[in-house]
Formats: C-alpha cells, structure tokens, sequence
C-alpha cells in the first residue's frame, strides 16, 4: 500500500487514480461519500493528498520533498513512421507534407457565372393580398 501510494504521488497525481486509491485503502465512510458525490475541486484534491499521507504514514515533510519535485512520467520508445513512396521513388520531405492533404478545388473567383437569360427579369414575388 504505501509504494503504491509514493508511487502515485510521484508519477501520476490524477485526480482519478488518487479516489481509486482512497476507495481502495481508506476506511474513512464520509471521504469516500464525498468523493463520489461532488465534483473534482482544489479542496478534495487536497484531501485526497492528506488522507493518502496518513495512509502510507509520511511526515509532512517527507510528503513536501515528494510534491515539490516534478511529476516523472514513464517515456515511450517512439518508432518512427515508415516512409511512404511514390512510384517506387521515396518522397521527398515536401511532397510528404504535402500529401497528407487534398488537392485544391477551384477557387470561388474561377468559377464562371452567367448572366440571366436575356428578356427575363428578377422579378420579385408580389406581396400577399388582404382581403
């Protein structure tokens, strides 16, 4: 219990993961009411941090070093993309950009209009007659 509790306050500090915990190791009836009925706030958040350091039983100076350093998140090997070829040649870094979006259409000036048919006039619709 107590190294999963140092290991959640030094790499995760979810607001999440910290209620599974006090549901998980807490005895404490009313916290675990609270924490399901209310939504996530500043003042629960600092409840879940203290009732965890009386759980794992820290000092409060031991609990300070733990907070005041950085939250360590575990890194993930990133593999790179495999390169995608054109035509059997392989794409250069513009065309790879650049083909990751559509073609353009036409623009709305380049498109041609044309006039009414002549002897014909917008005619407006005449209002409706009270009788």
């Amino acid at each position: 219990m107590k190294t999963e509790i140092i290991k959640y306050l030094e790499t995760d500090r979810s607001y999440r993961s910290g209620v599974s915990l006090i549901i998980k190791y807490s005895p404490k009836l009313g916290l675990k009411k609270q924490l399901n009925i209310h939504p996530e706030s500043d003042y629960l958040k600092g409840c879940i941090i203290e009732e965890l350091r009386e759980l794992a039983m820290l000092k409060v100076s031991e609990l300070n070093v733990i907070l005041s350093k950085a939250v360590v998140i575990p890194s993930r090997e990133i593999k790179p993309e495999p390169q995608v070829e054109n035509d059997g040649q392989p794409l250069k870094a513009d065309d790879e950009y650049l083909s990751r979006f559509p073609t353009p259409g036409p623009k709305k000036n380049d498109l041609k209009v044309s006039p009414p048919a002549p002897g014909k006039k917008n005619k407006k619709a005449d209002p409706p007659v009270k009788k």
